[in-house]
């Protein structure tokens, strides 16, 4: 049995940047760029699922690949389709999960810590970092499985994963696995991720 790299810590990355003085977009991109360059092909395709504002996805087009760029907001969804409309990125509005349907995104004030999980919203509000970080609006997302945006986009050699809570929900839906995923997760829910 093959084994995956599976490695947390583009987040940590990209701290890294900012605390060593590399707070502008540029400097950033170049620290996240060689991050990821060992495991990211030439012209191979690339999942970003919760991109956010895509400073990962840009990241990854200048590796040369092409990027879907996965984002369940609907605002930041407008910030990735203008970010990257001239671009190799295909930007999807959709939650990854285990199974298709619907579910409530929850968004805070920190658009980054937008979730889908009650436990993560519920976690992240009383406890840790984001004591400030509340929920501001909710709203109805589609959610696709991994094999479902596999089949319609083609199988991704390298998939970032930061979902906040819901990283379980993701793999659940993926019947084959990439040769490389990287995920986040966080310190607050770290008896989730066990």
């Amino acid at each position: 049995k093959r084994r995956v790299p599976i490695f947390p810590g583009y987040d940590w990355v990209r701290d890294c940047a900012h605390s060593l003085g590399f707070g502008d977009r540029g400097a950033a991109k170049s620290i996240l760029k060689a991050w990821y360059q060992p495991f990211v092909d030439y012209g191979s395709l690339v999942f970003d699922i919760g991109a956010n504002h895509g400073a990962n996805t840009d990241a990854f087009l200048s590796l040369n690949t092409t990027v879907d760029s996965i984002e369940p907001n609907s605002e930041c969804c407008g910030i990735l389709k203008r970010r990257f409309l001239y671009r190799k990125a295909v930007v999807e509005l959709c939650v990854v999960g285990s199974v298709q349907g619907t579910a409530r995104l929850r968004v805070g004030t920190n658009d980054t810590l937008a979730t889908i999980s009650s436990d993560w919203a519920q976690r992240r509000s009383s406890k840790g970092r984001f004591l400030e970080d509340k929920v501001i609006r909710t709203e109805e997302v589609p959610v696709k499985t991994f094999d479902e945006l596999a089949a319609t986009h083609g199988h991704p050699h390298f998939v970032k994963v930061d979902v906040e809570g819901f990283e379980l929900e993701v793999f659940r839906g993926m019947s084959k696995m990439p040769p490389a995923i990287c995920f986040e997760f966080n310190g607050e829910a770290i008896d989730i991720a066990s």
